[in-house]
């Protein structure tokens, strides 16, 4: 048995960086231990699916802290090691090696998993998911001796994927539950601009379906049958149909769950001692008045950090702005806010060739905006509107196509 003042449960994001601000907060050598599942030390999972799986950049390079950090600060890593259950009254880890790690704090961070598919033939070794190295090394191991593939789900995972596997010269269909890309986010003519590039690209759009089974074709590879009949035979299939919260270190313990870790604005379960922090977490909004369970690097990182320090003694309030950023193809680009219940969009720029800033008002303020190929000076200008939830400024709003439109999202 190892006793440690303060011990993090996960290995991504928001656990390296609560590692880290714990170390500058003062905690000693052996003060602190991280226990993860993951054979490395926590990652930024992000280049998973675009520079990593493509080659571009070796793991070490998105490492959340260097390795000689662990060994500088006296953190103690557990890596392999899988949780077998969570002791709140006895503030103990029970690790399936046998071994008991307690604490006097503790945050959970262990994240979130996919939503894995439970029709016929869904046990295919020809069929993917991505949420961890071993998972993007088998997709390109896969993908360097194929030809075609079937992408499942057109948010984040699927969009993304579809751009790398294209680049590694795999032929993409990308089937879509939705009869749009990324619906909680692109409005319509957003949605026609990269419905347009992508098939220009070459992937073959599938939208408006759904998967009914799955089946090992003859001569190898996978047949993925739609609802509407058609089926499609390929190489490999690879899902991104979204994530669940990693909830299984508290089943049967008293910590409240619901989507998620529910916690409150300091990010405390309803167990005191433990904290939680990342894709885990459901936290109150302080800014949008709901609650909410972010998916995304900076929610992880700034949660992580935010809970190490109120482990420490502090009463910080966690006041993030929702933020995403993505690359599809050579397209970067990133967002900020909350689209929900706005009543007006504002665009400015190139929409036909993809350098535009869409601009999401409520009453008017702003309360979302995206950006993509256009000056630092209009990104820095989105970022601080939705941030400080100021008025339009009154230049974008002369130089904008406008739509009034509501945009619920999902």
């Amino acid at each position: 048995m190892s006793h440690y003042a303060y011990v993090i449960a996960g290995g991504g994001t928001a656990a390296g960086y609560a590692a880290r601000e714990l170390a500058a907060r003062g905690a000693g050598p052996g003060e602190v231990a991280l226990v993860s599942e993951e054979p490395v030390l926590p990652y930024h999972r992000y280049p998973l699916s675009k520079a990593y799986l493509t080659q571009r950049v070796p793991l070490d390079v998105f490492l959340v802290n260097r390795p000689h950090f662990y060994e500088d600060t006296g953190i103690e890593t557990r890596l392999r090691a899988k949780i077998s259950e969570l002791d709140t009254e006895g503030s103990a880890l029970r690790l399936e090696n046998a071994d008991t790690v307690t604490y006097e704090k503790l945050l959970i961070a262990t994240g979130s998993k996919p939503l894995k598919f439970r029709c016929a033939g869904a046990d295919s070794q020809r069929l993917y998911y991505l949420r961890d190295i071993a998972d993007a090394q088998a997709i390109r191991t896969q993908a360097e001796t194929s030809e075609t593939a079937v992408l499942i789900g057109g948010g984040f995972t699927g969009l993304e994927l579809s751009a790398s596997l294209c680049r590694m010269g795999v032929k993409v269909t990308l089937v879509c539950l939705e009869n749009r890309l990324m619906p909680f986010l692109f409005t319509e003519r957003m949605n026609e601009f990269f419905l347009r590039l992508y098939e220009e690209r070459g992937v073959t759009m599938a939208l408006s379906q759904t998967v009914s089974r799955f089946a090992d074709a003859a001569g190898g590879g996978i047949e993925v049958q739609l609802e509407s009949g058609e089926g499609l035979k390929v190489d490999f299939a690879v899902a991104g149909i979204g994530v669940e919260p990693a909830v299984d270190i508290v089943e049967g313990t008293p910590i409240h769950v619901d989507d998620g870790i529910y916690v409150n604005e300091f990010l405390e379960t309803s167990v005191p001692g433990v904290w939680a922090a990342g894709d885990v977490a459901n936290c109150p909004d302080l800014i949008y008045g709901r609650r909410r369970r972010g998916e995304h690097m900076q929610n992880a990182r700034d949660q992580g950090i935010c809970a190490s320090r109120n482990m420490t003694g502090l009463r910080q309030e966690y006041r993030g702005v929702p933020y995403y950023f993505s690359e599809f193809f050579e397209y970067k680009w990133e967002f900020w806010g909350d689209v929900l219940d706005c009543d007006e969009v504002l665009y400015v720029g190139d929409l036909e060739h993809g350098t535009f800033s869409t601009w999401w008002i409520c009453q008017g303020l702003v309360r979302a905006a995206f950006v993509m190929g256009r000056v630092d000076e209009e990104r820095t200008r989105a970022r601080l509107c939705v941030q400080e939830q100021r008025e339009a400024p009154q230049d974008i709003r002369q130089r904008a196509h406008t739509d009034v439109e509501t945009h619920a999202g999902t």
